[in-house]
Order: C-alpha cells, then sequence, then structure tokens
C-alpha cells in the first residue's frame, strides 16, 4: 500500500477534479438567465437555502471567530455551537416568509 501512496494521492486529487467540472457543465446547461444563477431559478427548497446561508455565514467564525473564542476562554467555549445552531434555526423560522415575500416582490420589480 506505501509503495502506491502517490499513485492514489494523485489519482483521488484527479477523480475529484473531474467531478468538479462534471457538475461545473451540468449546472452551466441549467442556467439560461441570471436568476437561475444568482436564486437558482427559485426552485431550491427551504432546505437547502437554510443550509446555504447557515454555511456561508458561518464560516468566517469558523476558522477565525471560534478557534479564538475556543482560544481564549478555553473548552468552556463549546456552548457557542449549541447556542449558534439553535438561534440560526430559530432565526430562519421567524423570517424564512418574510424573506421569501420580500425576493419575490424584489424579482418582479
Amino acid at each position: 500500500m506505501e509503495a502506491f501512496r502517490q499513485e492514489i494521492i494523485l489519482s483521488s486529487v484527479v477523480i475529484y477534479m473531474v467531478f468538479c467540472v462534471a457538475v461545473g457543465l451540468w449546472a452551466m446547461r441549467r442556467t439560461h438567465s441570471p436568476s437561475d444563477f444568482f436564486i437558482a431559478g427559485r426552485s431550491l427548497g427551504p432546505l437547502v437555502v437554510a443550509l446555504a446561508i447557515f454555511s456561508s455565514t458561518l464560516s468566517g467564525f469558523g476558522f477565525v471567530g471560534g478557534p479564538g473564542l475556543v482560544y481564549s476562554q478555553g473548552v468552556s467555549s463549546f456552548w457557542m455551537i449549541i447556542l449558534s445552531t439553535t438561534g440560526y434555526a430559530l432565526g430562519f423560522f421567524l423570517v424564512a416568509k418574510r424573506c421569501l415575500l420580500y425576493t419575490s416582490d424584489a424579482a418582479d420589480e
């Protein structure tokens, strides 16, 4: 197994790159307008949108703020994981309909 380590790593990278290009080509064929690109033609469900918003907004905290908080406060700062997840979920349930109505009004203009 150790003798084929480089080949395994290289083939994994190539397979991943081919997969990324295939997904890009598939998405390019489905995108016909700016609306399709920016809001996915309004075809995504609320769970997918919630996960996308959650992952993009939390990534800054996860890579910069979270490690800094754990470094300064120690393990006791793990409460932030539970509170941020609960807060995002509650926020999505409270404002999701308003966001949907706002984006549909903005798209009509």
